[in-house]
């Protein structure tokens, strides 16, 4: 009771500050992932652990009238803050439910054209039988879209990419003095704000209180190969490949028929 309830308040304050993180890495990776997985603007799709739902927004505002993403969580803060962001936005093709993404889910077979899970698959505390569920829940022709931490993932990393993308940003609008003083000033924020976020980070990397999973691509690989053989619904991976900074671990995976 005392975990869970660290827990809560561990991710009320985490999706509060992680709102602050609007570096260009973090935006690219959001619109990439979209992209992946809404190849035509109509069907469901579904963002598994979305948190305060800007990766289930940025699927959104790919589909048309005849498409519709769900989110789902497991902290009502986060689902409030996404809700809060979809009717800002106008966005009238996405919702969200609270549920477990470790668990299965009272969804039926084939019900989604493609799920995404943005950093957030790691932290389930059984990604082998979270895969099976998710190849269950995907529809034959499918893909799923997995990207998370790898073993040595570095938010410097992040931060120095966002700083370099923001400096040519600003030089080639700017100029360099007005540019540079443009620059100084985002840098300052950005500090700021990298600052709030690190010792969350420090957490999911070491607490026992918060399983998480940074793990190598060959740890991922063998989870991988054991979903497969667990799994009565067929699929391949494609290539992984580095996204975020070169921080993280992405995979593709395909549905197949039976």
């Amino acid at each position: 009771m005392i975990i869970n309830s660290l827990n809560k308040h561990f991710w009320r304050l985490y999706f509060k500050v992680y709102d602050r993180n609007q570096s260009e890495p973090y935006k690219h990776l959001l619109v990439e992932g979209a992209r992946q997985m809404v190849v035509k603007p109509s069907g469901y799709y579904l963002d598994l652990g979305c948190g305060s739902g800007n990766s289930t927004l940025a699927i959104g505002r790919l589909l048309g009238s005849n498409g519709g993403a769900l989110g789902v969580d497991t902290s009502l803060y986060a689902l409030e803050r996404a809700r809060k962001k979809s009717d800002f936005g106008g966005l009238n093709n996405v919702s969200f439910q609270q549920r477990d993404m470790g668990t299965t889910l009272p969804f039926p077979d084939g019900a989604f054209d493609g799920i995404l899970a943005n950093n957030s698959f790691y932290l389930v505390s059984d990604p082998q039988k979270t895969l099976v569920e998710v190849m269950r829940l995907l529809k034959p022709g499918g893909s799923f879209l997995m990207t998370n931490p790898k073993e040595a993932a570095s938010s410097s990393a992040i931060f120095k990419e966002h700083l370099a993308a923001m400096k040519e940003r600003y030089f080639s609008r700017y100029g360099q003095v007005i540019g540079g003083l443009a620059l100084a000033g985002h840098a300052t924020r950005a500090v700021y704000n990298y600052a709030l976020l690190l010792p969350f980070q420090l957490v999911l990397r070491h607490s026992y209180k918060i399983e998480s999973h940074f793990w190598s691509v060959r740890q991922w690989a063998e989870v991988i190969e054991g979903a497969r053989r667990a799994s009565p619904y067929p699929f391949s991976v494609r290539e992984p490949y580095y996204t975020y900074a070169g921080q993280n671990h992405t995979f593709i995976f395909d549905r197949l028929p039976r």
